[in-house]
């Protein structure tokens, strides 16, 4: 992969995930594997109209299925897909990486410091 895709890469995950609400739904959906959409705002603790908002684009980059009962249209269980899951994977990998290269800086310039 060529320096310019691997930057468009991790800007893109980072619109998506970079977000700490859509953040926090992929590692709760990761966690549980599904969740009401009731139990997933409570869970979180953000109202319902936040959440669905949050929802609507991870839906919208195939990151999530939303998916409603036949028995009531109103109650929607939320799932993470493949795709979902892979960038929440890559996202977290990348914050990784950025953490242990930060550790070693603050290693060296304490290191240097003195």
């Amino acid at each position: 992969m060529q320096l310019e895709e691997e930057i468009k890469r991790i800007i893109e995950l980072n619109k998506a995930l970079g977000d700490g609400v859509r953040l926090a739904i992929m590692l709760y959906l990761q966690i549980k594997g599904k969740a009401g959409f009731t139990e997933l705002a409570s869970g979180l603790g953000i109202s319902p109209g936040r959440l669905a908002h949050h929802l609507d684009i991870l839906e919208r980059l195939n990151y999530v299925v939303v998916s409603r009962s036949w028995d009531d249209l109103r109650r929607r269980t939320i799932r993470p897909t493949s795709k979902g899951l892979d960038a929440l994977k890559k996202y977290l990998s990348h914050i990784r990486a950025l953490m242990g290269a930060n550790r070693v800086f603050e290693a060296c310039y304490e290191r240097h410091k003195g």
